[in-house]
């Protein structure tokens, strides 16, 4: 479980997320950001009757203040995360706060992006997210979803423009280091996807067959697999 899920926790809204798995990419809706909520507050036992009419000080609190996490918490903990299914947790949770800002109407493209793509409709999905990229141009992570959809459509210059790009304003993102990795295999640069892979490792060691497709791109770069 991630290390900043809480017991408490509940789904705040659903929100259209994109998703990059492996050496594939997948686009997929889901529930987004968990937010930890607090139990409501509990009144004072009322005073008896006998008791003097005062106010009774409230003593203060010496437990820390809840401390939402970070991207950069999140980071961390991906760092030592124990799985890949800890890594994925995370890495869910990373994204649900990347998209926690998504305008209903963005998240509507998005859900039509992605059945486009299940339809095999690849540029009529990368329309949508251009639509969508228009309508909330401040939310960074669609131009990694256009990417992915980029990348379906067999559009792979385009989707290394995309990346190049949100890596700037992102570049912890182990996902789109992925997706860069995914978009320079399909122009057959293997060094430059085995260089792309290795950044995403670096950030998430414990992904699901990160090794396996390290040795893969390693053999299709140098012949080799070391």
């Amino acid at each position: 479980m991630s290390v900043f899920r809480d017991k408490n926790a509940s789904v705040h809204h659903a929100r259209a997320r994109f998703c990059f798995y492996g050496l594939r990419a997948a686009l997929l809706i889901a529930p987004a950001v968990l937010m930890a909520s607090s139990g409501p507050a509990h009144a004072a036992p009322p005073a008896a009757q006998s008791a003097p009419k005062t106010a009774t000080p409230t003593p203060k609190s010496n437990k820390p203040a809840h401390k939402t996490p970070t991207l950069q918490d999140y980071s961390a903990a991906l760092l030592h995360a124990s799985s890949p299914t800890e890594s994925a947790m995370i890495l869910s949770d990373m994204d649900g706060l990347r998209r926690a800002h998504t305008d209903p109407t963005t998240a509507l493209l998005q859900h039509r992006a992605t059945r486009d793509l299940d339809a095999q409709k690849n540029d009529e999905a990368v329309s949508d997210l251009s639509d969508a990229m228009t309508l909330q141009p401040d939310q960074t992570i669609l131009r990694r979803d256009r990417a992915a959809a980029q990348i379906a459509a067999g559009h792979y210059d385009a989707a290394i423009t995309d990346l190049g790009i949100y890596l700037q304003a992102e570049p912890a993102d182990p996902q789109a280091w992925a997706t860069l990795a995914q978009a320079e295999m399909g122009r057959k640069d293997y060094k430059a996807a085995l260089s792309a892979w290795e950044r995403m490792l670096a950030l998430a060691p414990q992904i699901s067959g990160g090794q396996e497709h390290l040795k893969e791109l390693r053999l299709k770069a140098f012949g080799r697999a070391t």
